[in-house]
């Protein structure tokens, strides 16, 4: 069992997010229920500055609503920030656009668990 570092809710292995809150290789692991991991990921822990996209200037946010979000960082060990530009283009299916925006405006995508940067296949 484990503790929501923000809300102190008990969590199963199945329920809890593991995350050094984008920090660093090595940073402590702390453990965050569904939506407490979302709300921190939204401002990148008070830790990274997930800023804003090059192209319009306008802040990333999170690509994925908080269930896929939280499902990504859970199983794939990601968390997606976006252009809210090139979102509004996907939620809309508008291919033509899409297209337009995908090369200028800004998608990042960071690893919940900082990977060891001297393992050969890092990056």
């Amino acid at each position: 069992m484990y503790n929501c570092v923000s809300c102190n809710k008990s969590l199963n292995e199945h329920e809890v997010i593991h995350t050094d809150e984008l920090g660093h290789f090595g940073d402590p692991i702390k453990h965050y229920c569904d939506a407490c991991f979302i709300e921190g990921a939204k401002i990148g822990f008070h830790n990274t500055e997930i800023g804003c996209c090059t192209a319009c200037q306008q802040p990333l946010v999170l690509q994925y609503d908080a269930a896929e979000t939280a499902s990504l960082a859970r199983e794939d060990g990601t968390v997606h920030y976006i252009c809210p530009q090139l979102l509004k283009a996907y939620q809309q299916q508008n291919e033509e656009l899409i297209e337009q925006l995908e090369d200028v405006h800004d998608q990042f995508i960071f690893y919940v668990i900082q990977p060891d940067p001297t393992l050969p296949d890092f990056g």
